[in-house]
Order: structure tokens, then C-alpha cells, then sequence
């Protein structure tokens, strides 16, 4: 059978097509090596232990090493630009918490695209913030609270661990739904918020329930409200934001895991099958109950429509409060 030089041209030009597209990593082919879980946060904190429970196991249930790498540095920009330029072939993953989606309205140097450059896998566990007080302060509710500064504006000050924070936001948040004024002190973190708190030299303080629940047992904070919808069985005592009048007040934190950006949906929908049935095995969710958590688990879309959500309430927030963080 004889060829043509057309016939041939377009056969060498289709080839050329072929295989100048990127060759896209498939569940089928994963895993070939061990897993690298980049955590953007130091070691010992509840970012790196839940980093750790989830390492373990999926190693367990995958046949392969998952190596935590602690890659900290710039409020995690540092762990997660580096996890973004790695090849999205399932080997490199990047833990990530709510404060991801603040990011490219809080910080300049933050130049990822959250759509392009990442590839959400699971969120795995959430939980609510927990509003606490001194006990030295005259009130003992959040709608005391809010009557309180609305009468001595300026009068108040909230800790939080850092600028540009959830917890930072949470608490602007309060602010913009109350019509309050109070002032943000922020800290180098949140030990030293909450050692300010305790001493009184802020009145009211915004952290996870896990953080907060020992100092509410013990009466040396006064529990004003949760953010979440239902109350933490780590904390009973503390009415939920709808409870008292705010149902707009529902803000969680969550902790999850993406990818470097553009991964082949049937490989992200693998790895995050593996998340989810991690997070429901009993063993599992004691330990992640016991610290504080509740349980998660979705599906890289549900995971991706919440970052983008946040994303865009966050943007919205700092515009109209005119926060400014750098």
C-alpha cells in the first residue's frame, strides 16, 4: 500500500501532538514510590500530628513509606509552593488548614493560584471556634459581651495568633455582624495569646476548642460561644453561636490535604477515598475525637467548593474592614 506525502505529514504532525501532552499520573498507576506528605507547619503542633495519624495509615493501606516532611516558613507559604511545583503523580502531597484560603487576600507574597496550582484531595477533620473571656470581665454570655462593647467602644481587645489568621478573622467577623468596635492584639502565635487572655492582659481570646477546653473546665476563662453548628462534645457547656441569636456567626477551621495542581481526577478521587476511609476506622476516630476534632472526609469536588468559599468570604471581609497585613 502506498503512502502520499500528505498522508504521511498528517501522521508525523498527529504523533507530534500526541506526545507533546503532559502524561497525566492515573489511579491505576498509583503508587509507584513512597508518598511525601509536606506539612507547612513546625513539627509538634496538632498540624503535624494529624499529618502523622493519616501518614501512617494510608502507608498501611497503600504498600508504600509516607514520609512527613515539616517544610515550614512565611505563614506555610514556603511548604506549600514547594509542594505546588511537584508533579501531580500522587507521590507529593501538601497538608493544608483554613488559613490557606486567606492567603492570597492577606499576604503579597503568596502568588498561587488556589484553582490552578493545587488540586484539592480531602478535608478530614473540622472543628469550631470557641469565644472565651477573663472571668474578671462583667459578663458571662455573648450577648452581654456585645452589649458591653457596644456601650464602651474601643473599651475591648481580643488576642490572635497572628495577623492574618482565621482566628484574626473570626474575631473581625464578630465585629462586622455585632457593629462593634474591639481591638485585635495580635501574637506570635496561640500560646502566647491565650497566656495573655489568662492574665488579663486581653479580655477575650478565639481558639480551637482543643486549646480552649482545659482552661473552661477549670474556670479560669469564661465560655461565651462556639462558631459551629452543633456543640463540641469536648465542650457541652458552651452554646453554639444560632443558640444565642447568631446563626451568621457559623465559622469551623478544617485541616486537609491537596495536591500539586493539575492531577488526574480518578487519581485525586483514589487518594481521597483513602483519607475518607481512614477518618471513619474506629482507631482513628478516637485519637482524632480526642484531640478535639470532628470528623470529615469529603470528596476532592466538596473539598474544592469549601476552599472556594472561604476564599471568597475571607476576600470580601478584609476589602470591607480595609485590614491591611503586610
Amino acid at each position: 500500500m502506498s503512502i502520499n506525502r500528505r498522508q504521511l505529514m498528517t501522521g508525523v504532525a498527529s504523533g507530534l501532538a500526541v506526545s507533546a501532552l503532559p502524561s497525566l499520573a492515573h489511579a491505576a498507576d498509583w503508587p509507584t514510590k513512597p508518598v511525601r506528605i509536606i506539612v507547612p507547619y513546625a513539627a509538634g503542633g496538632s498540624a503535624d500530628a494529624v499529618s502523622r495519624i493519616f501518614g501512617q495509615r494510608l502507608s498501611q493501606r497503600i504498600g508504600q513509606p509516607v514520609v512527613v516532611e515539616n517544610r515550614p516558613g512565611a505563614g506555610t507559604i514556603v511548604g506549600t509552593d514547594y509542594a505546588s511545583k511537584q508533579p501531580p503523580d500522587g507521590h507529593t502531597l501538601v497538608f493544608s488548614a483554613s488559613g490557606l484560603p486567606i492567603l492570597p487576600s492577606s499576604n503579597k507574597n503568596f502568588k498561587l493560584d488556589l484553582n490552578k496550582d493545587l488540586t484539592p484531595i480531602s478535608e478530614v477533620v473540622r472543628g469550631g471556634f470557641v469565644v472565651v473571656s477573663n472571668p474578671s470581665m462583667p459578663f458571662r454570655t455573648l450577648p452581654e459581651m456585645i452589649a458591653y462593647a457596644k456601650r464602651n467602644p474601643g473599651k475591648l481587645s481580643y488576642g490572635a495568633a497572628g495577623l492574618g489568621t482565621s482566628v484574626q478573622l473570626t474575631g473581625e467577623y464578630l465585629k462586622a455582624l455585632t457593629g462593634t468596635f474591639m481591638l485585635c492584639i495580635p501574637y506570635a502565635g496561640s500560646a502566647p495569646a491565650l497566656a495573655a487572655v489568662l492574665s488579663n492582659e486581653v479580655n477575650l481570646f478565639i481558639d480551637p476548642v482543643n486549646t480552649i477546653k482545659p482552661h473552661v473546665e477549670s474556670g479560669r476563662l469564661v465560655g461565651l460561644v462556639q462558631t459551629s453548628k452543633q456543640r463540641s462534645p469536648s465542650l457541652p457547656q458552651v452554646p453554639t453561636s444560632a443558640e444565642v441569636g447568631m446563626p451568621n456567626f457559623d465559622v469551623t477551621y478544617w485541616m486537609g490535604f491537596h495536591a500539586p495542581g493539575g492531577m488526574a481526577p480518578d487519581l485525586a478521587r483514589t487518594i481521597s477515598g483513602h483519607f475518607a476511609a481512614i477518618a471513619q476506622e474506629p482507631e482513628t476516630r478516637d485519637r482524632l475525637i480526642g484531640m478535639g476534632f470532628e470528623i470529615a472526609g469529603t470528596t476532592p469536588e466538596a473539598f474544592g467548593k469549601l476552599v472556594n468559599d472561604d476564599q471568597k468570604r475571607w476576600a470580601k471581609l478584609i476589602q470591607d474592614a480595609k485590614l491591611s497585613f503586610n
